[in-house]
């Protein structure tokens, strides 16, 4: 039998960079315990310990039918390598969230601020900077990444800022 948990980051730093693409889907080997050392638990809340929260999501006889699972409850997952981890959690799986690893808003920008800051003007249209983040998303697709929704708010934050420019200018 494999048992399915979901494990994710909620603490207080829910803006730390560290927690971007912290979520897992972890298949297991031996069943959810509630708070990590109660009782067995197949489907729910199983707690919360310094910042991360468990929940048991099912239990599957194959690994063939916990991946099944995983994609009806996830939608596109990525399978991430479990080598090195503590052998006693009894791991046979790990998925991340999403078709895409999130890049964290730092990351967006490094990625998207020359060309966003050369195309952006303070006359750009809502359907520039769509177009703009569009490309961006593609550029970041290609590298198996993904700016969720960070450079289409980016390409709105520049365009503020140059309007501002264009005020005090004025004044």
């Amino acid at each position: 039998m494999f048992y399915l948990a979901s494990v994710e980051y909620v603490g207080p730093n829910q803006d730390d960079d560290r927690y971007v693409d912290s979520t897992e889907i972890q298949v297991l080997k031996s069943p959810v315990k509630i708070n990590g050392m109660g009782a067995d638990i197949l489907d729910g809340w199983a707690g919360e310990y310094n910042g991360w929260s468990t929940s048991a999501d099912g239990v599957a006889a194959t690994l063939e039918e916990a991946e099944a699972k995983i994609f009806a409850l996830w939608g596109d997952v990525r399978e991430i390598d479990h080598d090195g981890r503590d052998p006693s959690v009894n791991i046979a799986a790990v998925y991340k969230p999403g078709k895409y690893a999130p890049l964290s808003r730092s990351s967006v920008i490094e990625i998207v601020w020359e060309d966003f800051n050369d195309r952006i003007t303070a006359e750009s249209t809502d359907e520039d900077l769509e177009y703009a983040a569009f490309n961006a998303e593609s550029v970041a697709n290609d590298h198996e990444w993904t700016c969720n929704g960070l450079a289409l708010t980016i390409a709105g934050e520049i365009r503020a800022a140059k309007l501002k420019e264009v005020e005090v200018e004025a004044a």
